[in-house]
């Protein structure tokens, strides 16, 4: 186990003893072979053996009721501020949607109207092909039979 680890558990679960049984003999014996991490420990017991035997002090009664003045004074900032964001986000969103709807609709017009462009492109040559095959037969020249048809299934 990395000393990273060990120290993050050192820190968490283990000092509190709520460390699973395997993941303690682990950590144990990463300490017997770690002289920083052992130290780390030790550094960290007495911290914590005097932060335990400290009288506790109550603060006093003005001091939480300015305080809890000023956490009102900021609750009621924030919700006249909050409202003011939700409004410019929802117009900007209201602009958006329609600008993006447009250019999509823009986008998909272009596409398709490209792909009728090349149709009827290979409709106007196979109706060339024809009149040229028609000409032919009716000039009564003999002529040798081609596929005229090219491209005629796209097109169906």
């Amino acid at each position: 186990m990395k000393c990273k680890k060990v120290k993050r558990l050192l820190l968490t679960d283990y000092i509190d003893n709520e460390i699973d049984e395997k993941i303690k003999e682990v950590v144990d014996k990463h300490l017997i072979a770690c002289r920083n991490c052992f130290n780390f420990k030790n550094d960290l017991e007495k911290k914590l053996s005097v932060l335990k035997t400290t009288k506790q002090i109550t603060a006093p009664d003005f001091l939480w009721y300015n305080f809890k003045e000023k956490l009102e004074a900021t609750k009621e900032t924030k919700q006249k501020l909050f409202p003011l964001i939700n409004l410019e986000f929802k117009k900007l969103i209201n602009r958006a949607i329609p600008i993006t709807v447009g250019i999509s609709i823009l986008l998909l017009s272009l596409f398709f109207t490209s792909n009728t462009v090349k149709r009827r492109q290979l409709l106007y040559k196979y109706i060339g092909e024809q009149i040229d095959f028609l000409t032919t037969i009716t000039s009564g020249e003999e002529i040798e039979y081609n596929n005229f048809n090219s491209d005629i299934e796209y097109l169906l």
